[in-house]
């Protein structure tokens, strides 16, 4: 008898067992079908909203957020971006600022009130415009004899910069549109920066056959003079940036006619470089001080980002390897939450932004965006579709 129930013990226990394995494997089986359907509902939501059918893309990705089996799951994050992405295209365009010719630079003002754009044509006198953000309406048109190239405001908000191939930076007056200075260089100007006291601007020039006109220069903005001799680099300058604490410059420089490029730190007093240069295999378009002032940020035609140690000049990380020349490098001002594992970029990456912690970068390519480990290099985020043409800015986060 006991033997009996023994028996009939161990046939029940195997039955629960099968049972029990029968249940995780059928639960396995139906999360696994909930992510193929969020992934195909992602998917082609993804497809309509390119196709410019905004409102049903939307209602797919819904749908596909609905399908994830778990809060926080591999998906939510790929498609809560990609609904906040595309949820500007509900409504109906704010404004349209138009230009008569290609727009080649565009810079906010610090309270976002106005921003400055700079255009150009290559056969044609270029211009700026100072535009009121709310009103759609320019306030001042800032001329050049040539292209406009690059533009910046002061900290203040009350001065702005352009930079043109007709071998000049101007200053002008942000509120009245009134030239206050001209600054003659000797080669197009490529790039122009402040520094956070709003006191100096930095400027770089250069071109295929400028030798003498690649170089660096800083000038008192009161005054519009030189505070020191220009600083000659090999190559044409194409990006400058001033430390937080105003001591120490970032140039980056190349040449088109030979492979190479380099990003040099600069002592502001002596204009004597600092430690060697920080090398990259193109033209360094890109450079940016982290907000503490430690770390360096390069973006180079080589396809490759880079930080830097401010202090030593050595090689923190080489963080993104992109599929085209890096244009742009700046910091952010918050921090996003980052995602699941990303995807390598298809195509050219035009933004670069940094978290205020140093932890996290966001890229933006032509139609992708994606979240990197600034210390270890490595890949955090899905890439997040979006059209072509609309990465205007971008920013950080904070998910709440």
């Amino acid at each position: 008898m006991a033997s009996l129930s023994a028996t009939a013990g161990l046939l029940l226990l195997i039955v629960a067992s099968i049972t029990t394995i029968a249940y995780v494997r059928e639960a396995r089986q139906k999360q696994e079908v909930s992510r193929l359907l969020a992934q195909s509902y992602l998917d082609r939501g993804l497809a309509l909203c390119e196709q410019g059918d905004t409102t049903r893309g939307m209602l797919w990705l819904a749908h596909g957020l609905a399908a994830e089996p778990s809060e926080g799951g591999e998906f939510q994050y790929a498609i809560r971006a990609n609904l906040a992405n595309w949820r500007s295209d509900l409504v109906g365009m704010k404004a349209r600022f138009e230009h008569q010719y290609a727009v080649a630079a565009v810079a906010f003002s610090p309270d976002g009130s106005t921003f400055l754009t700079g255009s150009a044509s290559w056969d044609k006198k270029g211009e700026a415009r100072i535009w009121d953000t709310a009103k759609g309406e320019f306030r001042a048109i800032l001329e050049h004899e040539r292209q406009v190239l690059a533009v910046a405001f002061s900290p203040d908000g009350k001065t702005v910069v352009t930079g043109s191939t007709d071998w000049k930076a101007r200053v002008w007056d942000s509120a009245s549109g009134k030239l206050t200075a001209t600054l003659q260089h000797q080669a197009p100007v490529l790039a122009v920066s402040f520094s956070r006291d709003g006191q100096t601007l930095v400027t770089g020039s250069g071109g295929k056959y400028a030798n003498k006109g690649r170089k660096a220069r800083l000038w008192d903005v009161s005054t519009g003079t030189l505070i020191r001799p220009p600083i000659q680099h090999d190559g044409l300058v194409a990006a400058v940036a001033l430390s937080p604490d105003g001591t120490t410059l970032v140039t980056g420089s190349g040449d088109w006619l030979h492979d190479g490029g380099e990003a040099r730190l600069w002592d502001i007093s002596t204009g004597e470089p600092i430690g060697a240069p920080l090398e990259h295999q193109g033209i360094v378009r890109a450079v940016a001080f982290s907000p503490d002032g430690r770390t360096v940020l390069t973006g180079s035609d080589d396809k490759i980002v880079r930080l830097w140690n401010a202090a030593t000049g050595k090689v923190v990380r080489q963080l993104l390897q992109h599929k085209d020349s890096v244009r742009t490098v700046s910091y952010a001002s918050m921090v996003l939450r980052p995602g699941r594992k990303a995807l390598q970029h298809q195509d050219i990456v035009s933004k670069v932004v940094f978290s205020p912690d140093n932890r996290t970068v966001l890229t933006v390519a032509r139609e992708t965006a994606h979240l990197w480990d600034s210390t270890s290099g490595r890949p955090l985020s899905e890439p997040v579709r979006q059209r072509v043409g609309s990465q205007g800015g971008i920013g950080f986060f904070v998910q709440v």
